[in-house]
């Protein structure tokens, strides 16, 4: 979503999950913040990395949403190199009408209900 280019064959895009544009994506500095907070109260972190993600892969994700406090921010990350610029509604409309291709973005609240549904229906 962050990071559009349409490749050949490809000359529209819609986009109706995920996260909206409005919501801005983290400096590294304050993912590395939630990311501190997440192991601690996990437990995890005085574990080595492998261990931490064998942990994590062997919690339920009832078990982890419900230890882990509301509110935080679990969005994308501009770090530079996986996520290189902070986009916009009006960058991507440019994008797009220089490129002749065709962008259809829609927010789909209720989506994450779902998700939601799917993903303990597989691991609770």
């Amino acid at each position: 979503m962050f990071q559009v280019e349409l490749k050949a064959p490809f000359q529209q895009l819609i986009s109706m999950s995920g996260t909206p544009l409005m919501m801005k994506p983290l400096p590294p500095v304050v993912a590395d913040n939630i990311y501190q907070t997440v192991i601690g109260v996990l437990g995890l972190r005085d574990l080595p990395v492998a261990e931490r993600i064998s942990a994590l892969s062997s919690m339920s994700s009832s078990e982890i949403l419900s230890k882990l406090p509301p509110g935080l921010p679990f969005l994308a990350v501009l770090d530079g190199a996986v996520l290189q610029e902070n986009v916009s509604f009006e960058k991507l409309r440019d994008s797009c009408k220089s490129s002749q291709k065709k962008l259809l973005i829609g927010s789909c609240g209720m989506d994450v209900r779902i998700l939601e549904s799917s993903f303990c229906f597989q691991h609770c």
